[in-house]
């Protein structure tokens, strides 16, 4: 099992909700989103090239290494939750809502 140098996470403290990664051997963390809305439930697509979240409009996904703008994938009015149980080298996405 891969173990990931990164972990997602979410900080309303300084930033509304925005999704921040941590780098657990730097110490460091990179903000990822800077909308100042939420943005929640956090997950790395399968590759780890991209992180996908739930936002007040939808389901939002950026680049991993933060290259680019974050792209709203599914607009919706309902709560969704991004979900995969696939290990990072198996393609696949289920989305709950």
């Amino acid at each position: 099992m891969q173990l990931w140098p990164w972990l997602l996470a979410p900080n309303s403290e300084a930033s509304g909700q925005d999704i921040w990664v941590y780098d657990t051997g730097r110490d460091t963390m990179t903000r990822m989103t800077f909308d100042g809305k939420v943005n929640q439930f956090p997950i790395w697509s399968p590759d780890g090239s991209y992180i996908v979240y739930g936002t007040q409009e939808g389901l939002s996904w950026t680049r991993a290494d933060g290259a680019g703008k974050p792209q709203l994938l599914i607009r919706t009015k309902n709560t969704v939750y991004p979900w995969s149980p696939s290990p990072p080298k198996e393609n696949g996405w289920r989305i709950r809502s």
